[in-house]
């Protein structure tokens, strides 16, 4: 009995080191001569801007059927021979199907954008008669023995990748594409832009300078580059455009963006404003004239047309503190005082009383204070969901307040009852239909073939605004325009 518990107490576990042995691989590289191709300026030379950082080893089983794994052994050189780290395996037959150099390009931890710098052949590739072995080839892993591997590699050329018979290698074609962009800023008044990059401009200040802008791109949603002219060393947009470069990949359908921002007085500032957003398919799908330039003028100071043609730029608050009264002292439908805005600033309406009309006959609006959003009537980009008029409509109204005098009335100078023809006028115009007669009918029936109506430097045009920024109690306001 005290026999056997020694016996058994004394005896060894069974050493498992033997369930995984260390296998290294050694890669020696095979340089086959000029001349591989037949041609005498053939260079079989690695890319001198890579180095071997590890190996990529593909290992299925003996049976060339079940894969094992991918492994990245780090990769050292000893006596002008590449070695790698071992991996441990267990005792038994394995099959290299893919055996790589490879260049980590600095990011160890991202192996997306690395590259190869050697590899081994496939078996019957072109290039497989210069190496012994090529892949796939097997090797054994025997119980309590250390393997070292010998592998051959030829320096990897992209280009002749299907000499290597890797048809899982696919070459990217890629155009790099160009296109330019050139625009035209109109202004009223030259002091609006004094403190700006404009006034840098070797040309200086203006009524019509180039825009100093911005194109934003970006492929597939994802941002890509910004181009700007908004630099000393291309003179804030004086002679050149700026041009734009985006990479096209052959093959593949990608979506392109480039978001138009231009430099404008807003308030106190000089932002970048989105004006134009232009998407399109890998070619540049947009007219862009004979010059191959897309041209744009925001403003209406050209004669010729552009590619694109952008309305006036107002200078607004996005917010204003106003107080309506109704009748006030004026000859407007509503008295409309400017309290304060937000963000404070300089704008093109300013704070104080002014003119202002009902654009929408239908909506109850009482008197009192309140805080409004401020739209211009220019671009109905931004405009809320819900209004109860189109773009065109109220272009009708603003060529109307600038063709005044045409009917012996005027803003800003409005005497007793010419007030009310013009709101009427404005009703009609909403209603598209000549419910008020008179001269308010005449005023309708004149504006209403005038729905694309953009009022030129120093002409009036309509500024909405709206009570906590609800189209139902809209309202309308004209003030000047700064183009």
């Amino acid at each position: 009995m005290l026999i056997a518990v020694t016996l058994f107490s004394c005896q060894k576990e069974k050493d498992d080191s033997a369930t995984t042995q260390e296998v290294s691989f050694t890669a020696t590289q095979i340089d086959p001569g000029a001349g591989l191709k037949g041609t005498s300026d053939w260079d079989w030379k690695c890319d001198a801007t890579l180095n071997p950082d590890y190996a990529e080893i593909e290992l299925y089983d003996g049976t060339g059927l079940v894969l094992i794994g991918t492994y990245r052994p780090l990769i050292f050189t000893l006596d002008g021979k590449l070695y790698t780290q071992a991996i441990k395996l267990a005792p038994g037959t394995y099959t290299v199907s893919k055996f790589l150099v490879m260049d980590d390009n600095n990011t160890p931890s991202d192996y997306t954008d690395d590259d190869i710098y050697m590899a081994t052949p496939a078996t019957a590739a072109l290039y497989s008669q210069y190496t012994n072995p090529d892949v796939r080839f097997t090797f054994e892993v025997l119980e309590f023995q250390k393997a070292e591997i010998p592998v051959e590699v030829l320096c990897f050329i992209p280009a002749e990748y299907t000499g290597f018979g890797f048809d899982w290698f696919v070459i990217t074609e890629i155009v790099v594409r160009e296109q330019c962009f050139f625009g035209d800023i109109c202004v009223k008044h030259l002091a609006d832009y004094e403190g700006s990059n404009y006034e840098e401009q070797s040309t200086g200040l203006q009524i019509d300078m180039p825009a100093i802008f911005r194109v934003d791109v970006y492929k597939n949603n994802v941002f890509v580059e910004s181009y700007t002219n908004n630099t000393l060393a291309q003179d804030y947009g004086v002679g050149a455009p700026v041009c734009v470069q985006y990479a096209d990949v052959i093959g593949s359908t990608d979506v392109f963006t480039f978001e138009l921002y231009i430099m404008v007085k807003q308030g106190n500032a000089f932002p970048f404003v989105l004006f134009k957003t232009l998407t399109f398919n890998d070619i540049w799908n947009i007219e862009d004239g004979a010059d191959n330039v897309y041209d744009f003028v925001l403003g209406m100071c050209n004669l010729t047309d552009a590619d694109l043609e952008l309305a006036p730029w107002q200078n607004l608050p996005g917010w204003a503190n106003v107080t309506i009264d109704n009748p006030g002292t004026l000859e407007s439908y509503w008295d409309i005082t400017f309290n304060s805005f937000n963000p404070a600033g300089t704008y093109d309406i300013v704070l104080g009383l002014t003119e202002g009309w009902c654009g929408d006959e239908f909506t109850t609006i009482g008197d009192g204070t309140f805080d409004a959003a401020i739209y211009t009537s220019l671009n109905d980009a931004n405009w809320p969901a819900g209004m109860p008029f189109t773009l065109a409509q109220i272009a009708k109204i603003n060529w109307l307040v600038n063709h005044l005098p045409d009917f012996g009335y005027s803003i800003g100078n409005t005497g007793v009852g010419e007030g009310d023809a013009i709101q009427k006028a404005i009703w009609n115009i909403n209603r598209n239909a000549a419910y008020y007669g008179g001269n308010s009918a005449t005023m309708y029936t004149a504006a209403s073939t005038h729905g694309d109506f953009l009022p030129l430097p120093g002409g009036w045009a309509a500024v909405l605004i709206i009570k906590d920024n609800d189209p139902d109690t809209y309202q309308l306001l004209f003030t000047v325009v700064d183009p």
